[in-house]
């Protein structure tokens, strides 16, 4: 029942683990949709050249023409997560298994999510005060929101797909996608359970976004933690043809977007977070 293959995986594996697919139509909750429009909608600073986009699109026909693993996709579609221009407090893990103890405790277990991109913060993105209150947010675990070795609260999940055959398609990558989801917003849960206890009426948005690629298509989801309970949604919020030009600048502005958001908005509500419970409170 744990295999992300399987078409009940989503009613036997996730369902129970309090994690919800929900229908692209679905209205968004308010924070959320407005986070998301952010996202889709954003600009780039420094779009990519159009030499770059039809290189990127060319490797990519040629791959759906004669065939391709998922190493060869992930090499194609290397400008769209190039790390040199990542943020210095950012940082990506690839193909690193997430800490188990992130994941919901239902049974049966999820199967321990190893993204191909997981983004996060790096150590350095916090002072010295704050990363030692965020070593303490949960009363058993140290460092509960590392989620893999050197990348700490990880907002935006990547699992890449070779349509051509090889096995594994976007079906699979969504429910990979949903794991290192949960993961996402139960390190930030556990900061947000923390701020209450310290006496903060506010919460930080607890959203994250992931993403389902391969050599043809992209579908980008976000995911989100309901505040009174466990319950976590994911819901499909674009789908980009890779083939097309307009929608391959529109999924690299939208990548972009995240990785500025998680670099701007998200990383001060932590820092803020942190700060605020190392004071006690106020």
């Amino acid at each position: 029942m744990n295999n992300v293959r399987r078409s009940d995986y989503r009613d036997k594996c996730l369902e129970p683990n309090n994690i919800f697919f929900r229908l692209p139509s679905n209205p968004l909750p308010p924070i959320v949709a407005l986070l998301t429009k952010q996202i889709l909608t954003g600009a780039v600073m420094t779009p990519p050249s159009p030499a770059m986009l039809a290189a990127m699109m060319d490797n990519l026909d040629e791959l759906s023409t004669n065939g391709c693993t998922e190493p060869c996709v992930q090499h194609c579609l290397e400008g769209l997560f190039t790390i040199t221009t990542l943020p210095q407090e950012l940082r990506v893990s690839r193909q690193s298994n997430i800490a188990r103890h992130l994941l919901p405790a239902g049974s049966p277990a999820l199967p321990q999510p190893v993204p191909d991109l997981l983004y996060g913060y790096c150590k350095m993105a916090f002072t010295q005060a704050q990363q030692m209150m965020l070593r303490h947010i949960h009363p058993s675990i140290l460092l509960y929101a590392l989620a893999t070795p050197g990348t700490t609260f990880p907002f935006f999940v990547v699992e890449l797909k070779a349509d051509a055959g090889t096995g594994g398609n976007l079906w699979d990558a969504a429910n990979q996608c949903a794991g290192g989801a949960a993961a996402c917003l139960q390190a930030l849960d556990q900061l947000n359970t923390a701020l209450g206890a310290a006496g903060c009426q506010g919460r930080i948005p607890n959203v994250c976004y992931c993403l389902a690629i391969d050599n043809n298509l992209g579908q980008l989801y976000t995911s989100w933690k309901d505040e009174d309970g466990p319950t976590m949604h994911v819901q499909r919020v674009a789908s980009y043809l890779l083939s097309d030009t307009e929608h391959f600048a529109r999924l690299y502005a939208c990548v972009a977007s995240i990785l500025k958001w998680g670099a701007t908005t998200r990383l001060q509500d932590i820092r803020m977070a942190a700060d605020y419970i190392g004071r006690g409170g106020e």
